[in-house]
């Protein structure tokens, strides 16, 4: 696997014994406001050294709470607070990290399932996490918050990390090979070739623009019908929106909203998923100032959801009338 230090760029900060001040603290649980609703990991038999119990359908467990040991309730109890960031963020897997890691690229997440499968590192998932479900005392960090706060040495921008154990409604997991065998690699092939962290998938994808076809619309049903069989939280909708928006769609990039008979069919689509307008406010809501960076399927998809709502409206107030 490449080392991510020589690809996520920047100069690294000095390394200091930093203290946690009340500002630092004020502005890194202001940033947690800007966290997106829905946040995705890629895991394997081998993730966190290979040890047992770290990651399951169930949950996902960091070291530090693993069988009799015990983590800190809060991230600003923790002594080793700055170095324990730091290693994790590296990739150090001899330190008892109190956290796990989670992606808002779709696209990166699926890159590094596919990554593993190909290092054949054995069963390989796919997690979707809702932020906005998750109870106390359990919080996310963005890991360009944590380099402003002097937390992490690089400016990992793709990633967020989860303080506390993770188990519950708000986590659903899927078999990596589920995904596979419904059609994941005919929805997006160029995954095939994909490198490790998707990167140059990324930089090759923009360089064109791709139409809604009615195969994009079959394939990535079937591909979120694989949660439904797995979650009893609604992602259908949200997901459908992420699938749609992993390549530049046309709309982006002239700046313009989709074509009447593309969008007509979104719509279509996400009503029958019971996904409602008042589903996409929500989550524009929950998505307000979230960071996007050079991520395009992340900023993509904020925007289709932002276009879909007033369709969404027309469309059930249609239904309504009898229309």
């Amino acid at each position: 696997m490449p080392d991510i230090n020589t690809l996520f760029y920047m100069k690294p900060i000095h390394p200091t014994n930093l203290s946690i001040s009340p500002q630092t603290q004020h502005d890194l649980e202001s940033s947690r406001q800007r966290i997106p609703r829905y946040l995705f990991r890629a895991s394997s038999d081998a993730s966190g050294g290979g040890e047992a119990g770290l990651n399951d359908a169930a949950g996902v467990v960091p070291h530090a709470f693993l069988g009799d040991s015990n983590g800190h309730d809060t991230i600003y109890t923790i002594p080793s607070l700055s170095s324990m960031t730091k290693s994790h963020l590296k990739g150090d897997k001899s330190i008892r990290s109190e956290f796990s890691s989670w992606g808002a690229s779709i696209l990166m997440v699926l890159a590094l399932c596919h990554g593993m499968t190909k290092e054949k590192q054995g069963d390989v998932c796919f997690a979707v996490l809702d932020v906005k479900l998750l109870p106390d005392p359990i919080a996310v960090y963005h890991a360009l918050a944590l380099y402003y706060a002097g937390l992490s040495l690089y400016p990992y921008d793709h990633e967020y990390l989860v303080h506390g154990e993770i188990e519950g409604s708000f986590y659903t997991c899927v078999k990596f090979l589920d995904l596979v065998n419904s059609g994941l690699y005919d929805f997006f092939p160029e995954l095939r070739k994909s490198d490790f962290w998707g990167l140059e998938l990324r930089h090759e994808q923009w360089k064109t623009t791709y139409p809604l076809t009615d195969d994009d619309l079959g394939l990535a049903t079937k591909l979120i019908d694989v949660f439904g069989r797995h979650s009893c939280l609604d992602l259908k909708g949200p997901l459908l929106l992420a699938l749609l928006t992993i390549r530049p769609r046309v709309w982006v990039n002239n700046a313009t909203e989709p074509g009447t008979s593309d969008f007509d069919r979104i719509v279509v689509k996400l009503v029958q998923l019971n996904f409602s307008s008042a589903s996409a406010r929500q989550l524009r809501l929950d998505t307000t100032g979230v960071y996007t960076g050079s991520y395009f399927e992340i900023r993509q998809m904020l925007e289709l959801n932002d276009l879909i709502v007033e369709r969404l409206l027309v469309a059930e107030s249609m239904e309504n009338t009898g229309a």
